[in-house]
């Protein structure tokens, strides 16, 4: 019943189009965290967010151009960031914020391909944080 209620919360959200892209597509092998994610469009300028499947946000990052600019946050499983990071021009800055990284393995159901075909996703559902 909690995978129904959140699955139309999803469709209700505006990250669907990232949630599908994310967790049903094949051939990403990228991570947060062990959450697949979807990297900005090529010369994307804004404010990119990253999802979790349940529509939670991972993370938001700024960019200019295609490249990292700005300040950017990424997110504990309680909404509280975890690191805050400045770039320029696509290279790192500094870190204003940083904790350790959450070592919780992430909960994904079983329904979404991509716990099973991205290779970042199964070292985090298996190991959790890699050492």
């Amino acid at each position: 019943m909690k995978a129904l209620v959140a699955l139309l919360a999803l469709l209700q959200c505006g990250c669907s189009s990232y949630v599908y892209r994310a967790y049903f597509k094949n051939g990403l092998d990228t991570a947060i965290r062990g959450y697949p994610t979807v990297s900005p469009p090529d010369g994307y300028t804004g404010i990119w967010t990253h999802y979790k499947w349940n529509g939670e946000i991972l993370a938001q990052e700024s960019y200019l151009n295609g490249k990292a600019n700005g300040t950017s946050f990424w997110y504990k499983e309680n909404g509280k960031p975890y690191l805050i990071r400045l770039c320029e021009n696509g290279r790192f800055v500094k870190d204003y914020y940083k904790e350790a990284l959450p070592t919780t393995r992430p909960a994904i159901p079983f329904w979404f391909p991509a716990r099973y075909q991205n290779e970042s996703v199964k070292t985090w559902m298996k190991n959790g944080y890699p050492q």
